[in-house]
This record gives C-alpha cells, sequence and structure tokens, in this order.
C-alpha cells in the first residue's frame, strides 16, 4: 500500500510501532486490521485538521479494498481505544483529571487532602493531583510504571509524595447486565499488605535513593464493583469490573529512604539470607521474596555475596 502526504502533514511515530501493538493482538490477520483501522483514523484526522486550516486538498491514501473484512474480534477493545488515541494530531499529553479519574483515586484524593490544600494543581507541565506547600503529592492507584517518568522529572527539583493504596479487605460487588440489581456482595480472600509496595517500587527502585521522594502506602477497604454483562475477561466468566470504591482505610506508612524498606524485613532473619529464607518468614510465595530482594539489591541495601544451589546469598549492604 502506497501513501503520499502532503507537505507537513506528518505522521504520529505511535501508529507505526508495531511492536506495542502485536501484544494486543491475537494473530496476524488482527494485526493486519490494527494497522488498517490506524491508518484510516489518522487520515480522517489529518483531513478534518487541513479543512480547519483552510486547504483545497486533503491527503490522498491508496487503502485496501473498502469490502475487505475486519476480523474485529481478534482485536481487545483496549487496543482499539488507545490507537483511536493515538492517532489525533493535537492530543495532549495524557492525564486523570477530576473529569477522568476513577472514584478511588477521586476518595483517596478527597481523603488525604487537608484545608489550604490545592487540587489539581499544573506544575512544570504536569497536572498534580494535590499540592500542599512545596510538597507535591500523587495518588497512584495503578501501575507505577505509567508515572514512573513523571516523579523523576518532577523530584530534580521538587519534593513527591506518591500515595498508593494497598487494598487490605475487598469487597466484591456484582451487579446484573443493566448495572442496577445487586446480584450478590462477597469477600474477596486475597489480601493486601505494606510488602505490596515492592511489586510497585521494582520498577523505580532508583527513588528510593532521592531526598525528595518519598511513598506513602495507605492500607484500605475497598469495594469493587462489578458487572455480569459478557464484556469481561475470560478469567471472570465475561464479568466486567467497574469501578473501586473507598470504605475505609485502616493505616499507612511512609517510606522516605532505602532504611525504611529494609524495616518490612523480619527481624529473626539470618544474615546473610535467600529468597527461601524470605518466603519462610514472611509467609509469601518464593517468587515475592525474589521481587522484594531485586527491589532491594537495586535499592542498593543489600548486595549479592554468593548462591545456594540455584538461589543468590544477600546480605545487608554496609
Amino acid at each position: 500500500m502506497r501513501e503520499s502526504f502532503r507537505v507537513g502533514a506528518k505522521r504520529p511515530p505511535s501508529i507505526y510501532n508495531t511492536a506495542r501493538m502485536t501484544s494486543y493482538c491475537y494473530n496476524a490477520a488482527a494485526l493486519s486490521t490494527v494497522w488498517h483501522l490506524a491508518r484510516h483514523q489518522f487520515v480522517a484526522a489529518q483531513t478534518s485538521r487541513l479543512q480547519r486550516e483552510g486547504a483545497d486538498e486533503t491527503p490522498a491514501l491508496q487503502f485496501a479494498p473498502a469490502g475487505d473484512p475486519l476480523p474485529a474480534s481478534a482485536i481487545r477493545f483496549d487496543a482499539f481505544r488507545r490507537i483511536m488515541v493515538s492517532t489525533a494530531p493535537d492530543r495532549k499529553p495524557p492525564l486523570i483529571g477530576s473529569l477522568n479519574e476513577s472514584a478511588l483515586h477521586a476518595a483517596i484524593k478527597q481523603w488525604y487532602a487537608r484545608p489550604g490544600d490545592a487540587l489539581e494543581g499544573v506544575v512544570d507541565g504536569c497536572v498534580i493531583d494535590l499540592i500542599r506547600g512545596d510538597l507535591l503529592v500523587e495518588v497512584q492507584t495503578g501501575n507505577f510504571a505509567s508515572i514512573r517518568d513523571k516523579v523523576r522529572r518532577l523530584c530534580a527539583r521538587r519534593k513527591v509524595r506518591v500515595v498508593y493504596p494497598i487494598p487490605a479487605v475487598k469487597w466484591i460487588v456484582t451487579l446484573s447486565g443493566d448495572r442496577q440489581t445487586v446480584l450478590r456482595r462477597r469477600k474477596s480472600p486475597k489480601c493486601g499488605s505494606v510488602l505490596d509496595v515492592f511489586n510497585e517500587m521494582m520498577r523505580m527502585p532508583d527513588m528510593a535513593n532521592c531526598a525528595n521522594f518519598s511513598l506513602e502506602a495507605l492500607l484500605i477497604v475497598v469495594e469493587e464493583v462489578r458487572c455480569d454483562d459478557g464484556a469481561g475477561s475470560w478469567r471472570r466468566r465475561g464479568i466486567s469490573i467497574v469501578d473501586r470504591r473507598l470504605l475505609e482505610v485502616q493505616g499507612s506508612a511512609v517510606f522516605g529512604n532505602r532504611g525504611d524498606y529494609l524495616r518490612c524485613l523480619p527481624d529473626d532473619m539470618p544474615r546473610p539470607f535467600t529468597s527461601a529464607n524470605l518466603s519462610s518468614l514472611l509467609g509469601i510465595p518464593e517468587y515475592r521474596a525474589r521481587r522484594i530482594a531485586y527491589t532491594l539489591r537495586k535499592m542498593g541495601a543489600i548486595v549479592i555475596v554468593g548462591k545456594e544451589g540455584n538461589r543468590l546469598v544477600h546480605d545487608l549492604a554496609t
């Protein structure tokens, strides 16, 4: 397929990042469909832009025949949504904002705020959830990888605190397909703990040594609302997750330096130690113990002193 564009009509590089697209596709046919949709969406966006600018001509492209079937069933909805957003020519940086945040994010922000705090402020081109004097507070209910670059950039000149809610208790409410009738409400067997901070800090362990960075973990009671609409994951038998609601904040723990993370280790931990020792003493699976050891090692809090079979042997850094 050949393409010709007028001068100045640049193509967003995100459209052609096929490596990212393949993670959302099940087969080659689905990948072809994603490419097809992205190209069509880009031309529509460029045409709209040129019309607004008063151009007489629009970009000319040669497409596959219009009658070609599109295997839409092979594409996840979030892949289509991300491509549609990424192809807009006037797209702004991704923000949460008060109009696009979840109920849990909004509730945590309101709970954490004090009189005099500024909500949804803009600092150095970034939207900040809460500004308390010279402290920037960012509430993060999801993956830390999405805010890693933002936090590093802000910490270069300002104090930043990331507030991370951990569901210590979770209630699951399932609604009917019309979202009007409550089918059932049950307590989830999964219980979070402060150790869950390592699941996210492993994505940016270097920030533990930054004087301007701190992390506050909130142990909360949350209610997860689901809908039996048949559009959810097959693991949940088609049940979709609609929202999460804050019911209670049980406690919190602040991590300001790597020494605070070391306090999560058991007092009777042998020295030196392996991931098997951590797993046994903390009562967690060994893969989680290896994750903790990896994060502490990247922070510079522990070092490798040997091997015991296939396991690394660690000791506290001097």
